[in-house]
């Protein structure tokens, strides 16, 4: 048994937004029509957004659009259009001139040889993608917006030993989700600086840890509140206890969560067989 670590899946915001979304799907029996991932890293020197990161906001795509198939709304078919910001397409224009400016002094190799880093991984990667039924109609429309190396706090060349800790890293992560006329979601997890110290999830904008959810409802329809505002630390207080005591992340608890589920408890989130 394989198990593949999407800590998405566990997180406890976003499995209160997949219930949220799959009551209405269930009960008015009409897909999710849009869906739209925003996430960077903040991670001014790296590349392969999808060999990092990048892959968890593929899986979450997955896990939302779990909730099409399991009410009966299954693609025949997708339409892919894909851009991919590479290494040559930055140097262009945040190349040796943007670097004298700031006083690095950078290899003049990489300069020299564009049409090689060309080849490398992606900075970022934009995609559209529609869910056609088997007459061609569009169920779900969905666009992923993937950067690994946007808006970040790095204001230094040289990358510590740990690109992941004390290198400026500055999460953006923004969710959208509707169906119809009837419901959209949008979630907002937002730093202002590097977690250095995890503090709950507040209503403030950019504080560490930040995770709010906004749902908009046609009331007259739906029966639920037309709007509300929603925290992780109003979905489950005691999570963020223990990841606060234990100095840990709300990405990272989720991890912990998964690896948890699997083995000590024999529980499968994320099974191999659904990738």
């Amino acid at each position: 048994m394989f198990e593949i670590q999407t800590s998405k899946r566990e997180h406890k915001g976003y499995k209160y937004i997949w219930n949220y979304v799959n009551d209405i799907v269930e009960r008015f029996n009409v897909p999710i029509t849009k869906i739209k991932i925003s996430n960077s890293d903040g991670n001014w020197n790296m590349h392969g957004k999808l060999m990092h990161s990048g892959y968890h906001f593929l899986d979450l795509l997955a896990y939302f659009m779990e909730i099409n198939t399991k009410n009966g709304f299954i693609e025949n078919r997708q339409k892919i259009h894909v851009s991919d910001y590479r290494l040559n397409d930055f140097y262009a224009y945040f190349g040796k001139e943007f670097n004298k400016k700031l006083g690095f002094e950078y290899k003049e190799e990489v300069y020299e040889n564009l049409d090689v880093i060309k080849n490398f991984g992606e900075l970022e990667l934009t995609s559209i993608i529609e869910y056609l039924d088997s007459n061609d109609n569009i169920i779900t429309t969905a666009v992923l917006d993937l950067s690994q190396n946007a808006f970040c706090g790095q204001s230094w060349l040289e990358s510590p030993e740990n690109t992941y800790k004390g290198n400026g890293m500055i999460r953006h992560e923004i969710f959208d989700i509707t169906v119809g006329p009837l419901l959209n979601i949008k979630m907002f997890s937002l730093e202002l600086s590097e977690i250095k110290i995890e503090t709950e999830s507040t209503k403030d904008i950019c504080e560490s840890e930040h995770f709010e959810i906004h749902i908009f409802n046609n009331s007259n329809i739906t029966g639920n509140k037309p709007f509300e505002t929603i925290t992780l630390n109003d979905i489950n207080k005691k999570v963020l206890r223990e990841a606060t005591k234990n100095s840990y992340t709300q990405n990272e608890e989720s991890i912990y969560s998964v690896l948890d589920d699997f083995l000590y408890k024999g529980i499968s989130n994320s099974n191999i067989l659904a990738h």
